[in-house]
């Protein structure tokens, strides 16, 4: 015989090269290699299981997307306007964009922070507190009421929420205390109406979007307008604040030196009154003084009166301008949810999840000893911990 062809191994050899025997065999370090046709093998092995599980969740999807109800968003587009004397937004957004470093470009509060005060608590709990019409049901709530209401979902999935709270109650609440304090139903309504609106900026233009979601569209335009006039409110209140506090203390001071003053006058004509025909030199001097007096109270009079005069003015100057662009309206055209959308998420899941149990039952069922190793390991390491491994299982 040829001693370069090589006979063919018998099923004892054969059986020797099986991984476990001692019998050497380079091909058990080589990797093994999934191809396509073992995909689609697999696929159509398992068929059944991948449509059953992408058929229940697109179901549940379809469940999902129809219990949703319709939303309705409006909004509204705002000018902030800088305060006079200081660069506009869009000006310093152009400037900062070549590198240049401007600092503070206006003293105290900004027109890029309205946004942010829009979503400070202090704002939006006084939306919540405020009451609204709802047209769709015919009836008027406040928007804290409206929010905390509970979608057929929600419901559900909130029951344990509730009965821990409920449990909380039962055990009586904190001590006292002389701050504010901030329920927790204020605190969940606060957090939906977060979700419920949406504030863009635009840097260049200056342009200021309030966009806000709800289940009923003249509800969502009545909550937009509301919303700009408190953040007017808001804004003019932070800006004003020290102008208002030096216009108040400046006429507290004028009042005062207008008394003082129409005293000395009184005083002065008093005198005169008694001595007139002044001779001596006590009169004069006496007279002298009161004048002096009097002039003093006059200039200083004159002055603080200017200085109301300019600080009503500085007080006019401050006053925040916020133009609205483009008015709130209601659209009777939905805006969500996206149950097209819903859908097809779930149905995806349920693909990859079918998938998944696919090639997990292909693995268990797989003749290769390593493949069944691994997979016997797999399943003793997810086991309960509590249940007690006796050597047969182990085995």
């Amino acid at each position: 015989m040829d001693p370069r062809i090589a006979p063919n191994p018998t099923r004892s050899e054969r059986a020797d090269r099986r991984p476990g025997s001692s019998a050497p065999n380079a091909a058990e370090d080589v990797p093994r290699e999934v191809s396509l046709l073992d995909v689609l093998l697999m696929v159509t092995r398992h068929r059944r299981t991948i449509l059953l599980t992408a058929t229940a969740f697109a179901v549940l999807g379809v469940v999902y997307a129809l219990l949703q109800r319709d939303e309705y968003t409006a909004s509204a587009t705002l000018v902030r306007e800088a305060e006079e004397g200081f660069a506009s937004s869009g000006a310093i957004s152009a400037l900062r964009s070549f590198g240049f470093d401007l600092g503070a470009t206006e003293p105290g509060l900004s027109v890029e922070a309205y946004p942010d005060i829009l979503a400070t608590r202090e704002v939006r709990l006084v939306l919540l507190r405020d009451t609204f019409q709802v047209p769709s049901e015919d009836t008027s709530l406040t928007l804290m009421r409206y929010v905390l209401r509970p979608s057929p979902i929600g419901y559900v999935v909130n029951a344990p929420k509730r009965w821990v709270r409920s449990l909380r109650r039962s055990e009586g609440g904190a001590a006292p205390s002389e701050q504010p304090v901030l329920s927790e139903l204020e605190q969940l309504a606060l957090g939906k109406l977060a979700g419920l609106t949406r504030v863009s900026t635009n840097e260049e233009s200056g342009l200021m979007s309030v966009t806000i979601t709800t289940y009923d569209p003249y509800l969502s335009a009545a909550v937009v307008e509301r919303s700009v006039d408190l953040l007017a409110e808001r804004v003019r209140s932070i800006r004003t604040q020290k102008a208002r506090d030096n216009l108040a203390f400046v006429s507290e001071r004028f009042e005062q030196a207008e008394q003082d003053f129409r005293r000395q006058q009184a005083r002065l004509a008093a005198f005169d009154d008694r001595n007139r025909a002044i001779q001596t030199a006590s009169l004069r001097t006496q007279r002298e003084r009161l004048t002096q007096d009097l002039s003093f109270k006059r200039e200083y009079y004159n002055e603080l009166r200017t200085e109301v005069t300019r600080a009503e003015l500085e007080l006019q100057r401050s006053e925040p301008i916020i133009t609205v662009v483009e008015e709130p309206v209601v659209v009777l055209k939905s805006s969500g949810p996206r149950r097209g959308l819903i859908v097809m998420v779930a149905l995806l899941l349920g693909v990859v999840l079918g998938f998944g149990i696919a090639l997990l039952r292909e693995i268990a069922g797989s003749g290769q000893e390593e493949d069944r190793a691994k997979w016997e390991e797999v399943r003793a390491g997810l086991s309960w911990p509590w249940r007690s491994r006796t050597p047969e299982n182990a085995a």
